[in-house]
């Protein structure tokens, strides 16, 4: 279909047109761009000019191994060292906004003990607040189409065989079109649609992680070490239309970039920088941004500050999460800043309206459609069309969100240190575990998921893909 506003083509399930950043669903004004998405012109000031670097090591921006020192400066480890305390780590979910049909599982049963994944009403609203404005009791207006779709019938998640790169892998991304591999040898991409062989991506010789994907295309950050500052520099994000398009410079080096994601033609990234000022701060900063991309990952316009209220501490093996889905921002906050409490935001990009999901303890959100996912004393769900709430799993977390299901981990009982990587249909509550892991969530790579695909890095660094098949 095309955009009724400037008459671009854009997928059947969009709601901003990715040429012109305005709103395709019916009622919406035509003459008003929305607020954080109408390109080249900011919906807010950024305080200062943009970083030059060198800057401390982006929140999540890098592979276990290969991360950055901390504020403080100490050299990197061992790129083959998997059990290495990773400062700065970020374990999130970067979701494919995908339409398709979604999993329902015909497997076993969680045992007795287990909380029903059953949606249920919330008889109370989440409170919705807007920086410096009072909080009120009703929350924003949402106008995003339903992520209900078709049940393809009983079936199963089943391992795929695919080519693994030279050496020890450390990071996926997966869509269903592409498997994305971030490894100690390079960037690779792998077609999950039609036989191929695996197509190493063009880094240009510098440490690259952090792949995103928004069907075949993908976003990427990159950077170099520098030994003398103890830091990254000239960070940069790229991004292709896989598998044979041009690389494109999405976001410049002299922004000091980290941790990009794609949703519905939208590019976010971060800018950390210390709260105090000083590189040995405890607690940084971590703006976001956007803009608008075309068919070929470049930007549209000037990027708009969506947010700098996100604040995340960097000590010890920290980490600190966000999640984009279009029309939709949700992030951890560690500390109360400009209006916001510590837990769980989630900001309507449409309005740039943000409302708190989980008190300080919550946090690790993850979001496909208008439904997120988050740890408040267990794993916890939330369909912000319906306005309802579950609780998907008392020992539930690091979950990645994906249409119709969740993957998560949860810690073995029994004594021996260890997580089931779980999937767990919204629809029937019935769940498969797809394998476990050792290595603890907060120094491992984060789990990645489509509408048919999920994807995760083992303890031996193999890149791991499951494909969902009907019986």
């Amino acid at each position: 279909m095309n955009c009724p506003h400037c008459g671009q083509p854009v997928p059947e399930d969009a709601v901003f047109c990715r040429s012109c950043g305005r709103a395709l669903s019916a009622g919406e004004p035509a003459t008003a761009a929305p607020a954080f998405l109408e390109a080249g012109r900011p919906a807010q000031e950024a305080p200062g000019d943009p970083p030059t670097g060198p800057w401390a090591p982006p929140p999540g921006g890098y592979p276990p191994g290969q991360w950055a020192p901390p504020p403080g400066g100490y050299p990197p480890g061992s790129s083959g060292n998997r059990t290495l305390i990773i400062v700065l780590a970020v374990i999130v979910a970067a979701l494919v906004l995908m339409t398709g049909v979604a999993a329902a599982f015909f497997m076993v049963s969680r045992s007795e003990s287990t909380t029903s994944s059953t949606f249920t009403q919330v008889t109370e609203a989440p409170p919705s607040t807007v920086p410096g404005q009072e909080e009120t009791t009703e929350p924003p207006a949402v106008t995003t189409p339903s992520t209900e779709t078709t049940e393809p019938g009983p079936g199963q998640w089943v391992e795929t065989g695919v080519p693994q790169p030279t050496g020890e892998s450390y990071y996926v991304a997966v869509s269903d079109d592409f498997l994305v591999i971030s490894a100690d040898s390079g960037l690779y991409a792998y077609s999950l649609t039609q036989e191929s062989e695996l197509l190493k991506l063009d880094t240009g010789g510098t440490d690259a992680g952090s792949p995103t994907l928004d069907g075949s295309l993908l976003a990427w950050w990159e950077g170099s070490y520098d030994e003398t500052s103890g830091s990254f520099v000239e960070q940069a994000i790229y991004a292709t239309r896989l598998p044979a398009g041009g690389k494109v410079e999405a976001v410049p080096f002299v922004r000091a970039p980290s941790y990009p994601q794609l949703s519905d033609g939208y590019l976010t990234w971060v800018e950390a920088s210390p709260e105090s000022g000083a590189q040995d701060s405890e607690v940084w900063q971590y703006s976001i941004y956007g803009v608008p991309v075309d068919a070929a990952g470049a930007p549209r316009g000037e990027p708009d500050l969506l947010t700098s209220a996100p604040r995340a501490y960097v000590i010890g093996d920290s980490s600190w999460t966000y999640g984009l889905s279009s029309p939709y921002l949700t992030w951890e906050q560690h500390q109360d800043a400009e209006g916001l409490g510590a837990g769980v935001q989630l900001m309507d990009l449409r309005s740039g309206e943000t409302r708190q999901l989980a008190p300080s303890g919550g946090g690790r959100p993850s979001i496909s459609g208008s439904v997120v996912a988050f740890y408040f004393e267990g794993l916890q769900a939330l369909d912000l069309e319906q306005n309802q709430q579950s609780t998907i799993d008392a020992s539930g977390d690091w979950a990645v969100v994906a249409p119709g299901f969740v993957v998560y981990l949860r810690a073995i009982e029994g004594g021996t240190p260890g997580w089931d990587i779980v999937a767990r249909s919204f629809t029937t509550g019935a769940e498969q575990v797809i394998g476990t892991q050792t290595t603890p969530p907060w120094l491992s790579a984060p789990l990645a998921a489509s509408s048919r695909h999920i994807a995760f890095v083992d303890d031996s660094g193999t890149a791991r893909l499951f494909e969902w098949q009907t019986d």
